[in-house]
């Protein structure tokens, strides 16, 4: 079997990329070589107990994409920068090596030089080509078959595998339940390169927001933590009473685990944002009147409450700007006195002081709350909803996890928090 040109231009760039973390990087590199063998005694021990070669090429792979050096640039950006025998359209696709699709493949059609697959996870298919011709993976790959892999780009259509390739041996009922687990355990790898997805999804959050207000009367409301269960409670019997599909009698929504902090608190706001979806926040009340009743005194008095709000990460972007763009003027004054900035505009500086106060959120997409899921998923792993019993998903507690964390399944998504 003849491999293409492009493809095998590709497979002999990831080898480049492979020589130089080991030869270049790994040797002359403390910083490196000493996150390297962190990694490695915290995966496998000290001393290191490594059961197969296998597993320790999948953790090698895993740390070229993950590892960032103090200037916060990869190992793969560094390759790029510093390897001149690519051209700019190669540099392009190896960039995008930083972000590997990961996920749970189903075979879907085998062509002479590769496969057609589909990644459960975010239910897009991709063409797969082989950059080296291994019998035993052919002998394996049949159409029908689920495999655990990471896959990186190598041209505009086409992909190549990265790290290990494992063929998944379990009963479809308990690979779905799977996939359901690794889907709302990373909504981000869910909606990965699926645009009808997301826009379902946002569409899903638009009417769930819509019932919001119809049941609270506004996409805000203020209450105590202890009320918090109950609230949320009513809200998901009355949202079950709008479904369009008919539940099972006497079925209930699952209880909605909430913080303790969220819990012990007696000043909460509940959120429904027509972008970002539903908010819990705690002190929301107390923000809102220091930014309608603003005075030199209050700002003061609860500066500490506004720089959680202006600096904690977890705090939406778009709940600022709601705040803000209610109460322009003293949205002004409050900024210019807490952050001390004269001459803080709000038309001109929010965005640039977005920026730099919530870094985390910058060139971030934002992705809906909701998470569309196919019916065999849904009754894999929600069986109770099409009355059916539900059971335990199966996968070795030993077994790497198909997430592709590069940790073992019990200490990641089947690890006791799940």
């Amino acid at each position: 079997m003849k491999i293409s040109p492009h493809i095998d231009r590709f497979g002999d760039i990831r080898k480049m990329l492979v020589d130089y973390f080991q030869k270049d990087l790994m040797k002359n590199d403390d910083h490196v070589e000493q996150a390297f063998l962190k990694g490695l005694r915290k995966k496998f021990g000290y001393p290191l107990v490594i059961e197969s070669e296998e597993e320790f090429f999948e953790f090698t792979d895993i740390f070229l994409y993950t590892f960032k050096f103090p200037d916060n640039r990869t190992i793969i950006d560094r390759f790029v920068a510093e390897t001149p025998r690519l051209s700019p359209d190669e540099k392009k696709i190896v960039l995008k090596w930083k972000d590997p699709v990961a996920g749970i493949f189903e075979i879907k059609e085998l062509l002479p030089d590769g496969l057609v697959a589909e990644n459960l996870i975010n239910e897009v298919t991709y063409t797969i080509k082989h950059t080296v011709i291994v019998k035993e993976f052919m002998n394996s790959a049949v159409r029908g078959k689920y495999l655990q892999a990471k896959i990186v780009a190598a041209g505009k259509d086409d992909y190549i595998f990265s790290g290990i390739q494992t063929f998944l041996e379990m009963p479809e009922n308990e690979l779905f339940k799977l996939v359901y687990s690794l889907q709302t355990e990373n909504p981000g790898l869910a909606f990965r390169d699926n645009e009808e997805r997301i826009k379902q999804g946002f569409q899903m959050q638009e009417k769930d927001r819509a019932l919001f207000i119809e049941y609270f009367g506004s996409d805000e409301v203020l209450t105590e933590g202890r009320k918090l269960p109950g609230l949320m409670k009513d809200f998901m019997n009355y949202r079950l009473k709008k479904v369009e599909k008919p539940v099972p009698e006497g079925y209930r929504p699952p209880e909605m685990k909430l913080p303790k902090d969220l819990m012990k608190s007696r000043d909460i706001g509940i959120v429904y944002d027509e972008r970002t979806g539903q908010h819990f926040l705690i002190n929301y009340g107390l923000i809102l009147d220091v930014f309608q009743n603003a005075d030199e005194e209050k700002i003061e008095r609860f500066k500490k409450d506004i720089l959680i709000y202006l600096e904690n990460q977890s705090i939406a972007p778009s709940i600022l700007k709601r705040i803000f763009f209610r109460f322009p003027q003293n949205a002004e004054f409050v900024i210019r006195r807490v952050l001390n900035r004269p001459q803080f505009s709000l038309k001109k500086d929010f965005d640039t002081l977005i920026d730099e106060l919530k870094p985390s959120f910058k060139g971030k997409r934002i992705l809906p709350n909701f998470l569309p899921i196919s019916s065999r998923v849904t009754r894999a792993a929600k069986p109770e909803i099409y009355g059916q019993s539900p059971t335990k998903p199966q996968i070795g507690r030993n077994a790497p996890c198909p997430c592709g964390s590069g940790r073992k399944y019990k200490k990641c998504c089947g690890g006791p928090h799940n």
